[in-house]
């Protein structure tokens, strides 16, 4: 249900991280014997991809995401059962990405139409449906789609949101340049401002709340927001990055780890739990936040499975606490961009007994 946009253009860190995956390494893991475990795995590839990049993950486990071939032709997919399918687009030899989806595995995105502009679309049942309801000169993209099945996202650079009872543009009063970046199953659609750095909006039911950030307003962003109404984002503050939590009209900065420089929160999802990434002396690697204690999400991982990939990169995380993201991913000499998913092992009440 969210939207991928903002940490590909939401900070200098996040911007930065994509742009070196390939050239870093990992960075040094501390192992908590009480700590939760995960098992991370390659999602693979179709045929003739030479890059994956995964963007959502649903309640399911299904994971949807674009590749791209050696064109430069980019695919949508959907992962199920551990079966990476394309998904279809809107005509054949043209581009399809996908951004959101939502726990009925009904996925939303954009697509180029055989007159070769770019549609807002959404992935169901096999099939691909051109979105939009209102007038459009340009572009038109779906960014995240709940389980009632309403879609917000952007068209001709306006933010609008997409009901049942038909599509209107989300318009905010005194705005300069609103950005939707995620949407709950209660209806909430969060927003970024870039036009006036330093607050972001929630909105619902048609109106309109303004909150003002914290920290240094050019590096303020609010990522994402959970159905209690909880969001998540981070700021600069005393000249670091940190992870907040907003909720009922307070700000709470969450832990950092010993070694991280910068903690950019990406997720949150309704068990309260976050997922960001964190920049480590030239390094980025991910974390996890859960029960009130933050772990460095690496350390987490069975060494056998995490072995061959040299940086991680998170994007989206379910409420079983599965985690997907994208990494550089090493074989024999050659390392390529692939995504993962990354799932809890469920823990042996009796181990070391």
């Amino acid at each position: 249900m969210h939207a991928v946009h903002a940490f590909l253009r939401g900070g200098r860190l996040v911007a930065a991280t994509l742009c070196c995956l390939l050239a870093l390494g990992p960075a040094g893991t501390q192992a908590d014997p009480v700590a939760p475990r995960y098992e991370i795995r390659n999602l693979g590839r179709l045929p003739g991809m030479v890059s994956v990049e995964a963007t959502a993950v649903s309640n399911q486990g299904s994971v949807v995401g674009s590749g791209k071939n050696r064109s430069g032709l980019r695919q949508a997919f959907i992962v199920r059962d551990g079966e990476m399918q394309p998904l279809p687009a809107l005509a054949d030899g043209h581009d399809s990405l996908v951004f959101g989806i939502n726990n009925l595995d009904v996925a939303t995105g954009v697509a180029e139409n055989a007159a070769g502009r770019f549609r807002a679309v959404v992935f169901r049942g096999g099939q691909t449906e051109e979105l939009f309801g209102l007038p459009l000169t340009g572009t038109a993209s779906g960014y995240a789609i709940n389980d009632v099945g309403t879609v917000v996202g952007m068209a001709d650079s306006r933010p609008y949101i997409h009901e049942a009872a038909g599509t209107s543009w989300i318009d905010i009063p005194g705005s300069i340049s609103p950005i939707v970046q995620a949407l709950n199953n209660a209806g909430q659609v969060l927003l970024n401002e870039y036009g006036l750095p330093g607050r972001f909006y929630v909105y619902d039911n048609g109106r309109a709340t303004t909150v003002v950030g914290i920290g240094e307003p050019e590096y303020f962003l609010a990522t994402d927001i959970n159905d209690a109404g909880q969001i998540v984002g981070y700021a600069f503050i005393n000249s670091r990055t940190r992870t907040f939590i907003y909720s009922g009209g307070r700000y709470r900065l969450l832990p950092d780890l010993p070694d991280g420089l910068g903690f950019q929160g990406m997720r949150i999802n309704n068990r309260g739990w976050v997922v960001g990434n964190r920049l480590t002396g030239g390094r980025v690697d991910p974390f996890l936040y859960r029960s009130g204690v933050m772990y460095d999400l690496r350390s987490l991982m069975r060494p056998a499975s995490a072995s061959h990939w040299l940086t991680l990169f998170v994007r989206d995380m379910n409420d079983r606490g599965q985690i997907i993201g994208v990494g550089s991913y090493q074989r024999v000499n050659a390392v390529y961009l692939r995504s993962f998913i990354a799932s809890p092992v469920p823990q042996n009440p009796t181990a070391g007994q």
